[in-house]
């Protein structure tokens, strides 16, 4: 994930959007974005148990 992409998802939450305005500002579609963060999130999660289990 891009540093930069944390920064427009700000924007996003800070109001409501429609799916144009969601795509314009992120350069990519929600499902592209869910898809990532999904797999941002696995990540993490892996991390956290590889982390923990030492």
């Amino acid at each position: 994930m891009e540093v930069n992409l944390l920064d427009k998802i700000c924007v996003l939450d800070a109001k409501t959007v429609t799916k144009k305005e969601f795509e314009q500002t992120l350069g990519m579609s929600r499902e592209e974005y869910l898809k990532e963060m999904r797999r941002f999130v696995e990540e993490q999660q892996r991390v956290k148990a590889a982390a923990e289990s030492k």
